[in-house]
């Protein structure tokens, strides 16, 4: 269901991606095959955290709910 709902949005911003191509943007906006880059490093750190942060909370035997209910 919900990648039928993610396939019919991408159809239906593809059609308005040439408006936007065309559409006055500020001078200091960076190139289009910037975003992707950016999105995908991030990703990728955000992913090294996650492992990160799981082996840290079974070294201590701490598990992420006991340790977010502490923070509550």
């Amino acid at each position: 269901m919900s990648l039928g709902i993610g396939g019919l949005s991408g159809l239906i911003t593809m059609m308005g991606m040439e408006s936007f191509k065309n559409a006055n943007k500020p001078p200091l906006t960076p190139p289009d095959f910037l975003f992707p880059i950016v999105l995908t490093i991030l990703l990728w750190l955000l992913i090294i955290l996650m492992i990160k942060w799981v082996t840290f909370a079974a070294y201590f035997n701490i598990g992420l709910t006991h340790s977010l209910a502490k923070q509550l």
